[in-house]
């Protein structure tokens, strides 16, 4: 798949936060793929930036605020052909627990 196709599709934006020297990561309940931790991450919204997403997502997941901090890199995932964004962030505030059902 080229980018250009994967780019008609919402990007999925991740966030790598790291705080007092751990990485966040989630566990999936159904493994996507062959992965079962990885980064906070989902669709990016209509009108939302990547940056935006990845926010929104590390919120939705795992309760946590953070603020992103810059935009790290971008790829073509090679099993799903998504565009995929990588944003480092921050925390600003907040405990993280497990808030997506």
């Amino acid at each position: 798949m080229t980018r250009q196709n994967a780019e008609e599709r919402p990007c999925i934006a991740a966030a790598i936060v790291v705080h007092e020297e751990r990485v966040l990561m989630v566990r999936r309940r159904i493994s996507e793929g062959q992965l079962s931790w990885q980064f906070p991450a989902g669709e990016a919204e209509p009108g939302e930036t990547r940056e935006e997403a990845a926010v929104r997502e590390t919120s939705e997941e795992t309760g946590l605020e953070v603020a992103a901090v810059r935009l790290l890199g971008e790829r073509i995932h090679p099993k799903t052909g998504r565009l995929m964004s990588y944003t480092a962030c921050e925390v600003t505030g907040g405990t993280a627990y497990v808030a997506d059902t």
